[in-house]
């Protein structure tokens, strides 16, 4: 349960990474005349909600309830998504809005395997302190993250920002591999 809820905390990163500072990277200071700016900034929450519901279907459906295995898969092709963004010049809007949309969706898909996760590990008598505990993670990690993205962007770059996200994508999927019923 504890690997789970770091999980889930690097997952938190990476989505709150991605809400946080991808917008200032496609938009900059001059968002109010680029035209394409409803775009990115709908193309992100956007595959997030696609994603989130995906995510819970391929759990149940594909898996056959075994929630870790969307969660690697998703974080992973989440991931290499966020490495292929590092190289996309920021130019290249329509590719990018195309980018942002399968973030969102493999980066916030695993939401709903992870909370799916909580009664499977904890039983259901449980479950409900359960999904606080790895919510209150969640959250803990998603804080970090501001700070901490913020350096990284600050020592390295704006498009740091997204190998930033694939490292956290990458050390989810490690610590979902450690979990078992």
């Amino acid at each position: 349960f504890l690997c789970a809820c770091m999980a889930i905390g690097f997952q938190s990163m990476a989505r709150y990474g991605l809400i946080t500072w991808v917008p200032l990277y496609y938009l900059g200071h001059d968002w109010r005349e680029n035209p394409i700016s409803v775009w990115i900034t709908l193309a992100l929450p956007l595959g997030m909600a696609l994603g989130a519901l995906c995510g819970g279907y391929l759990s149940d459906r594909v898996f056959h309830s075994n929630r870790t295995r969307p969660i690697v898969l998703l974080l992973s092709f989440g991931a290499a998504v966020s490495l292929v963004m590092c190289f996309v010049p920021r130019e290249y809007n329509m590719l990018g809005i195309g980018l942002l949309f399968l973030a969102g969706f493999f980066v916030y898909g695993p939401q709903s395997s992870f909370w799916a996760l909580c009664p499977d590990l904890l039983g259901t008598k449980r479950a409900g302190t359960g999904v606080g505990v790895m919510d209150a993670a969640a959250y803990a990690f998603a804080a970090v993250q501001g700070p901490l993205f913020g350096a990284i962007i600050q020592w390295h770059g704006e498009a740091s920002i997204f190998f930033a996200t694939a490292v956290c994508c990458a050390l989810g999927v490690s610590a979902i591999l450690l979990v078992r019923k």
